[in-house]
């Protein structure tokens, strides 16, 4: 399960718990007059609302690391494209293209290759 799957689950049983509350004071016949009328509604209503602030609260975190992982990637394949000559680009092309056996060869996989020191010469 990812966070989000996660959080989903989490939303579910706290909604699920309010809402067995709910059903319960209704069906023991809990008699609210007046102010607990009132106030108890609104308890359940703050205490779900708060719980979904805290199980929510770092959701966006999730997709702005990722995306700093991205532009870290992408900043380290730039840095490297760009400390080749030539002739290493030519064969990072045509590999690309090409790949060993006539199919296209993912560039992680070719930049992995790289540094590990596995040039092909020519």
């Amino acid at each position: 399960m990812n966070n989000n799957e996660v959080r989903l689950f989490s939303t579910l049983i706290v909604w699920t718990a309010i809402t067995v509350i709910a059903i319960s004071l209704m069906i023991f016949n809990v008699e609210l007059e007046g102010f607990m009328a009132v106030f108890i509604p609104i308890l359940l209503i703050l205490a779900g609302l708060s719980s979904m602030r805290y199980i929510w609260r770092d959701s966006g975190q999730d997709s702005r690391s990722e995306s700093i992982e991205k532009a870290k990637r992408k900043s380290r394949i730039e840095h490297l494209v760009a400390t080749l000559n030539e002739d290493e680009l030519a064969e990072l092309h045509s590999r690309l293209v090409a790949g060993y056996d006539g199919e296209a060869v993912p560039l992680d996989d070719l930049l992995a290759e790289y540094e590990r020191g596995g040039r092909r010469s020519g």
